[in-house]
């Protein structure tokens, strides 16, 4: 079974107060919704060519944005994500990371804090 199916059977299980955090691989505008559906608070890595206009900046360096269906071709059915951007030190040469979120609000989550969050992740799936 591949890893999204995998990962879309266990979507049922989220619940509010829970916060999903999902690769690259995984974001997919339906997938968001259904996940987001659940209540529970989402934080995932996104690919660097998806584009995401800068609707509101924050004082914690994230900013308002909106992700669409590739289906909606005039994007007037977005879903309103936050979006944070960082580097990793060491790794600048590889460009920005770039996370998107349910978590609209930078003062209940600020964007260092989900960033370190999605790193930490990463060095333990590392070491397994």
């Amino acid at each position: 079974m591949a890893e999204t199916q995998l990962a879309d059977s266990l979507l049922p299980q989220l619940q509010p107060g829970m916060l999903l955090l999902a690769d690259r691989g995984f974001p997919d505008y339906d997938r968001w919704k259904a996940a987001a559906a659940t209540g529970a608070d989402l934080l995932w890595r996104v690919a660097s060519n998806v584009v995401l206009l800068v609707r509101e900046q924050y004082t914690d360096g994230s900013y308002l944005s909106e992700i669409y269906a590739a289906r909606d071709k005039r994007r007037v059915n977005g879903q309103l994500v936050r979006v944070i951007e960082y580097t990793v030190a060491g790794h600048e040469e590889d460009g920005p990371i770039r996370l998107i979120t349910t978590i609209l609000d930078p003062d209940q989550a600020p964007a260092a804090e989900l960033a370190a969050l999605c790193y930490e992740r990463w060095e333990v799936e590392k070491v397994h």
